[in-house]
């Protein structure tokens, strides 16, 4: 990027194995008559099993202190697409960009990212690639973009995502993503626009999911607009639904840079401190606010564009204690 390295939090969506109406088996006739056709079907049939289970094991709280069983999943899928790599087969390059999209997670290797991208372009760009399998692709390759901090290319994939995406609530996680890739590029009134849209879209079912995360970045984006009272109710409706910040800190989240955590750690015990009624928690929660935006201060480059904001609420932060405290 040519700016500083920007703030940005993703949530990752849970991709899932696009299937079609399923078809008979075919006949020993048939499979002599179209070998490769028969070939890639198996190579998809097998991989597609992999990569669910390679899902469903990192979906359970289980895998993550017994990992290697979603590594082996991992490594089952790719054996099974050896020699996938330039197949035209649009549904075997969705999975091998899957491989390496699940791999970047496991090895934090840029160059995974790098090969799922290519994998989901030759998908985006085949004539004969199904709506669905489209969207899905556009929707990982977003998330890698901004995984690699290539916010402009970023939201132009979900530009694109979203004219195909018809379901409403995929609809409102990928207006939260692309606001996400806006606030990253300091297209901030953009950005709070754009959460607030995702909102009016979530269904109530999904303000316990996806919602909850959206009123945070909408929160990180008031407050760097200049909106801090706003930013503080934003936190105080996400903690209505989710009051152990159990969506913010859970797997599917990732910062872009990670240091940005202390901000939104900074803005969460601020608004605590505010809603605490012992005078004891309150000074706890102060007391935590203060340390994070120094921390933010600490890890953050010079250049860093939202460093000036920090340290006008530290500041803040600091007076507001004192007078607290002088009550």
């Amino acid at each position: 990027m040519t700016r500083p390295r920007l703030a940005s939090v993703v949530l990752v969506l849970t991709v899932t194995t696009w299937a079609g109406v399923a078809a008979p088996a075919p006949s020993i006739w048939r499979r002599a008559a179209a070998p490769s056709t028969h070939a890639a079907a198996e190579m998809r049939q097998r991989a597609g099993d992999q990569l669910d289970e390679h899902v469903r094991l990192g979906q359970r709280a289980a895998s993550r202190s017994q990992p290697q069983a979603t590594v082996a999943a991992l490594d089952g899928a790719a054996q099974a697409l050896d020699g996938a790599e330039n197949h035209r087969d649009p549904m075997l390059r969705h999975q091998m960009g899957r491989v390496h999209h699940y791999r970047y997670q496991l090895v934090s290797d840029a160059r995974e990212l790098e090969l799922a991208i290519e994998h989901f372009q030759y998908v985006v760009r085949h004539p004969r690639t199904p709506t669905t399998l489209r969207a899905s692709a556009l929707q990982t390759m977003a998330v890698s973009y901004a995984r690699l901090g290539r916010h402009r290319d970023e939201i132009e994939v979900y530009d694109e995502a979203l004219t195909l995406e018809p379901d409403p609530d995929s609809h409102a996680v990928l207006l939260a993503n692309q606001a996400e890739g806006l606030m990253a590029r300091g297209r901030i009134l953009q950005a709070v626009r754009g959460y607030r849209a995702a909102l009016r879209v979530t269904s109530t079912v999904l303000m316990l999911e996806s919602g909850v995360t959206t009123l945070w970045g909408l929160a990180v984006a008031l407050d760097r607009s200049g909106d801090l009272e706003g930013a503080l109710a934003s936190i105080a409706s996400a903690r209505r639904y989710d009051p152990l910040d159990q969506r913010l800190n859970g797997p599917g989240w990732f910062f872009v840079p990670a240091y940005d955590e202390a901000y939104y750690a900074a803005l969460g015990h601020w608004q605590r401190a505010r809603a605490a009624r012992d005078m004891a928690d309150r000074d706890e929660s102060y007391g935590a606010a203060i340390a994070s935006w120094r921390s933010f201060l600490d890890r953050a480059p010079r250049d860093d564009p939202w460093a000036p904001i920090a340290q006008r609420r530290l500041a803040d932060c600091q007076r507001e204690q004192r007078e607290r405290r002088a009550r």
